[in-house]
């Protein structure tokens, strides 16, 4: 989806209507991206589009109110081994940016290693703490 100001709108909506439902996603979201990605990828190099100056661009957003609930090890590592083989693959083509949304002291510290595995790997990684301000997330969008 576009980031514009209706996808803004939608996650301060969010707050209104949603509510947990499993013990976390930040593992499986990370896997649906990455086939998406791949999915993409696949779709280009029917067209010829196997030279890595002719891909697109890819973002990857990744919001958060804190420390994942899916924590286990196993799942941490998976996480790191995901975002590394993506960034390895597509190096300047992939941006990760990690945004947490929490009050001062949440932990983000998954997010921060995200974000570095990206770096590691030759992509661009970014984190930002947006608070609890709908500002500093709007600002965070431009």
């Amino acid at each position: 989806e576009p980031l514009d100001w209706i996808l803004f709108n939608k996650l301060l909506d969010r707050k209104k209507n949603a509510s947990p439902r499993c013990n976390g996603n930040y593992s499986n979201s990370l896997r649906v991206a990455r086939d998406q990605i791949h999915k993409e990828l696949r779709l280009l190099a029917g067209k010829a589009l196997i030279n890595n100056e002719d891909l697109p661009n890819f973002a990857l957003v990744i919001l958060s109110d804190g420390k994942p609930s899916d924590k286990e090890l196993c799942l941490q590592e998976d996480r790191v081994k995901t975002i590394t083989e993506l960034a390895s693959l597509l190096k300047d083509k992939l941006s990760v940016f990690c945004m947490g949304l929490g009050a001062t002291g949440s932990d983000f510290v998954e997010m921060e290693r995200l974000v570095k595995a990206a770096q590691n790997a030759g992509s661009q990684g970014h984190f930002n703490h947006a608070g609890l301000s709908a500002v500093n997330l709007g600002d965070m969008f431009s």
